[in-house]
């Protein structure tokens, strides 16, 4: 029977009014917030192809904003190519170079940080030391480690090579691609399989490819 008297600690209906420094200095205001909504709901298309050649280097421009022949399953942007990890991090290098990418926070409580300029250089060093091992353009590159900067690292390194990334981690247990640059495949698997189940599915997957 239920107890009229449990109440959800789910539900939060509080409001936290920010104070007014830190809500002059947000981007956008709020005048320009609803603006946006304005001109999104009046021209959906419009608004994002107009926000995608304004905020992201295209490789290829494209054409079509949003491909809706087999809908309902749509797709945006689909004669367009970019580089995920030049849009993520180059573009960044030369006004926020110097500025926080990444804040690590482990279980024992030890904290660090990476700038922009950092995790690029990092992602340089990976993806060199991938070559020396001698992988190359189109090579599926297995990942298997936990949510650390390493695994952000080790990610755009393969896109930045172009390498097809399997990456094993955060015990997901979904398939998700999370990033494309020319090709590159990345996929989730399971973090809590052992070694053998692991290896298992590689295989499999690799025979499939």
């Amino acid at each position: 029977m239920a107890d009229s008297n449990i109440q959800s600690v789910l539900q939060e209906e509080r409001s936290f009014t920010p104070p007014a420094p830190f809500a002059k200095r947000a981007r956008p205001t709020a005048a320009e917030l609803e603006a946006l909504h304005a001109q999104a709901e009046a021209d959906p298309n419009g608004f994002w192809a107009d926000l995608a050649r304004r905020e992201l280097h295209w490789e290829t421009p494209f054409t079509v904003t949003l491909d809706d022949s087999k809908a309902p399953n749509y797709r945006w942007f689909t004669d367009g190519r970019l580089n995920v990890a030049w849009n993520c991090l180059d573009v960044h290098l030369t006004e926020r170079g110097h500025k926080t990418a990444i804040v690590f926070e482990g279980e024992p409580g030890d904290t660090r940080r990476l700038s922009y300029r950092e995790l690029h250089a990092e992602v340089c060093r990976f993806a060199n030391a991938l070559s020396a091992r001698g992988v190359k353009s189109g090579d599926r590159v297995v990942i298997y480690m936990p949510l650390v900067p390493e695994i952000v690292i080790a990610m755009f390194a393969c896109v930045m090579h172009e390498f097809h990334e399997r990456r094993d981690f955060f015990g997901r247990r979904d398939s998700d691609g999370i990033g494309q640059r020319n090709g590159a495949h990345t996929e989730l698997a399971r973090v809590g399989w052992g070694f053998q189940a692991l290896a298992r599915r590689i295989q499999f997957r690799m025979i499939g490819a």
